[in-house]
């Protein structure tokens, strides 16, 4: 936060610039796709004049679902940035890596989705071909294919300055109005942040592998699919973590209305972060986004809350996030994060027993 005023004199404004940039990380925001100062900069809210104010300077950010207007923008880049120190908490209680420190984050309009290929922290140590980073966020054609989406002229044009100061993380907000509520904005972003986590301690090979699969399937691909059990990996943690943080801000009944289900309209528990947890197993027919949260929930307290009565096959708990963390070094698909859990089963818990981890295993095709 960027402030002036002269020490003597009369009084003149003082312009209080709000910079998306700190040590911790830089967000840009965009949302004119031929504005490459907006692609290429932090986002800069000039605020305004805090003269009659400035022992108590306060700037707060109000929702916004207008994707075209600059109030959205700044909406979501503070939410974005909010969700990143909470991350970092929830890390540091749980023991695993944070996101790296001077993180790249672009929030556009120009999606509705997120994605961390992590390219801003590879480019010092594993140059990526302009090629391959061009084909992730437009499509290897310059058209709707990879993370923008526009004009394929536009598109096109602007490919190489997007390729040259790529982003570890982006996030798009070409929502519907029920979407810009606070812990989805969040949801997708500890989600993200989970996967800039699990980079500090993947393979990169693997990282890259998985990259060149998105784009080349437009996406997590299909069962079967070679490579998608690098995906399956990559995702299952970041679908876990996303909803398990997200539960873990907003709890039982502070969310909002969730879509996963058609739930009714309401914040109840059935509808809540930890119910989309607990009632997904798998995401686009062939990520496990479910296990991770099966083997560290309790089953008792599932069946007391209706959400699931499979006691036999869900019998498995205790787990903790660290411990799935520490397995997720040097391992290359979700087969093998599930064996090396497996060697892991809490002591706690008389139904915890190597048996009913195979069964639970088992009832995922594993």
């Amino acid at each position: 936060i960027i402030g002036f005023r002269p020490p003597v004199g009369p009084r003149l404004p003082v312009i209080m610039n709000v910079i998306f940039e700190s040590d911790r990380k830089e967000i840009r925001g965009y949302n004119d796709l031929a504005n490459l100062g907006q692609y290429n900069l932090p986002l800069k809210h000039i605020y305004g004049n805090i003269s009659y104010s400035m022992n108590n300077a306060n700037i707060s950010y109000e929702r916004n679902t207008d994707d075209q207007g600059n109030d959205a923008k700044y909406y979501v880049a503070a939410t974005v940035n909010n969700a990143l120190y909470e991350f970092d908490e929830n890390a540091a209680a749980d023991g695993i890596l944070p996101p790296p420190y001077g993180i790249q984050i672009l929030v556009h309009r120009f999606a509705g989705d997120g994605a961390a290929p992590m390219f801003a922290q590879m480019s010092g140590t594993y140059p990526v071909q302009m090629g391959t980073i061009k084909s992730f966020f437009i499509g290897a054609a310059g058209i709707a294919t990879g993370v923008f989406y526009g004009d394929p002229v536009t598109v096109s044009a602007i490919a190489t300055n997007i390729a040259s100061k790529a982003p570890d993380v982006a996030i798009g907000y070409h929502w519907d109005a029920d979407h810009f509520a606070t812990d989805r904005i969040k949801e997708v972003a500890y989600h993200e942040f989970a996967h800039a986590s699990h980079y500090r301690i993947a393979d990169f090979n693997m990282w890259f592998d998985n990259i060149e699969f998105t784009v080349s399937h437009n996406g997590y691909g299909n069962a079967g699919d070679p490579g998608v059990e690098k995906t399956d990996l990559i995702e299952m943690w970041g679908y876990f973590l996303g909803r398990e943080y997200a539960h873990k801000r907003y709890g039982p009944n502070a969310h909002s209305s969730l879509p996963v289900f058609n739930f009714p309209p309401t914040a109840a528990f059935d509808n809540s972060w930890y119910a989309a947890n607990e009632r997904t197993s798998f995401e686009s027919g062939h990520i496990p986004s479910g296990f991770l949260h099966d083997v560290s929930d309790s089953n008792n307290y599932n069946v007391t809350h209706n959400l699931n009565d499979n006691i036999t096959v869900d019998s498995i708990q205790g787990y903790k996030i660290g411990t799935i963390f520490n397995q997720l070094y040097g391992t290359t698909d979700a087969v093998g994060l599930i064996n090396k859990l497996q060697n892991f089963i809490p002591s706690s818990g008389n139904a915890n027993t190597n048996q009913n981890y195979t069964l639970l295993r088992n009832a995922y095709g594993y």
